[in-house]
């Protein structure tokens, strides 16, 4: 009787670590989700920021709401509220998401991946979620200027970007990623923590 019980119990572990391995994500999934709330907190923190009157973003966006013109870039109203739109993504908004999505890739990582292996895929996401922005920022930027030489009778302006411009941005993809490593980190610490015996 004893022995029948002990093999019931011994079935049982195994199917409860069965069910306890296949509920974890493989390495793909966890980086997916990590991407998916660094978007999300990226999406809520902005629509935050133009929903709250007062803030740059509410303003910015009510201006060029009511303002239909090509040369509005021109404006320095314009280009003031863009520059504190920027300096808020930069020191709030990116950092905030970036470390959400390191979280979050960090809690769901799968036990067997190494803890290098997950803090690179972090570092790896990050710049990927970044080098990306950057792109589209250019690439709007680029836009724009195309829109306002054509607006003002084909003239063409050159389109350059400073120096100091292009070392501010490596240096934000730098912290930005280190960021999200920083948050793979944590997330990894806090699922350890709460999977330790007490």
């Amino acid at each position: 009787m004893a022995r029948t019980a002990s093999l019931e119990n011994k079935s049982a572990d195994r199917i409860g670590r069965g069910r306890a391995k296949k509920r974890e994500l493989p390495l793909g999934a966890a980086i997916a989700y990590g991407l998916g709330a660094a978007l999300a907190a990226g999406i809520v923190i902005a629509l935050t920021l133009v929903l709250v009157p007062g803030t740059a973003a509410h303003q910015f966006f009510s201006l060029v709401s009511g303002i239909h013109s090509a040369t509005l870039p021109l404006d320095p109203l314009y280009q003031e509220w863009s520059e504190k739109i920027s300096e808020e993504e930069t020191l709030f908004a990116t950092p905030a998401s970036m470390l959400c999505g390191g979280l979050t890739l960090g809690w769901l990582a799968p036990s067997y991946a190494s803890r290098r292996s997950v803090l690179l895929s972090g570092g790896l996401m990050g710049f990927g979620v970044i080098a990306t922005s950057i792109a589209f920022v250019w690439i709007a930027g680029v836009a724009n200027q195309n829109a306002l030489n054509h607006q003002q009778g084909g003239q063409q302006v050159i389109i350059t970007a400073p120096p100091e411009l292009i070392v501010k941005q490596a240096v934000a993809a730098v912290l930005w990623t280190a960021i999200c490593v920083l948050g793979t980190w944590l997330g990894q610490r806090l699922r350890a923590r709460q999977q330790a015996p007490h």
